[in-house]
């Protein structure tokens, strides 16, 4: 937003446009005007414990902020299905989010948006895309709202990147690599769900 960098000032205004068929009616940070997404690239999948090696890209900030590459979309990522090696029915390809950052969620007044590009410096954030390592609706709160947040002095900008959720009751919708969309539970097994997120870990896949 510095008059300064003359392109980005310029980009402000169709940067900040609502995108509404990014958004979930469910989401009441969703509102009009706001340009956030419900939606993000899967970037990977994995166990958080084993995670900050490779397929892991480095430097990569604090705490649960990940960028990965071992699912389908991710930092310059040009996957192709003959890649999907686990099966495109298998592999997560997008996932819904609550957890993209906007003014009102943030600690710092910063905000993301559907069009906002990733963040590869030591803060690390994929903005637009997130990973299945964190459970679904393991978040403390949402990126619209402050509320869950306050003690922890946190934003869900330090989840964001590693978890999917909704404001539907008991899960989030996930698209596959085929196409195809399912209600993930929140309850789903953390292997599996971490299976889900990589294209060719070749782990055996649990019920989903």
């Amino acid at each position: 937003s510095d008059p300064m960098n003359t392109a980005g000032y310029q980009n402000m205004p169709q940067w900040l446009m609502q995108n509404s068929k990014f958004q979930c009616p469910s989401d009441p940070g969703s509102t009009d005007g706001v340009n956030n997404t419900n939606y993000m690239g899967v970037q990977g999948g994995g166990d958080p414990t084993g995670i900050l090696t490779p397929p892991t890209i480095t430097p990569c900030g604090s705490g649960d902020k990940r960028m990965m590459s071992n699912g389908i979309l991710y930092w310059n990522s040009k996957t192709k299905i003959g890649q999907i090696t686990d099966g495109a029915s298998n592999t997560y390809l997008v996932g819904e989010s609550i957890y993209m950052i906007t003014p009102e969620g943030s600690r710092n007044t910063s905000r993301a948006g559907w069009a906002s590009s990733f963040r590869t410096d030591s803060s690390c954030d994929p903005v637009v895309c997130a990973g299945a390592v964190l459970g679904i609706n393991s978040g403390a709160g949402s990126g619209s709202s402050r509320s869950g947040w306050e003690v922890s002095g946190r934003d869900a900008r330090d989840i964001a990147s590693s978890t999917f959720g909704s404001n539907h009751t008991g899960g989030c919708h996930m698209t596959l690599g085929d196409g195809s969309v399912r209600f993930i539970s929140e309850n789903i097994n953390l292997s599996t769900h971490w299976n889900l997120g990589a294209r060719s870990e070749g782990n055996i896949l649990g019920e989903f």
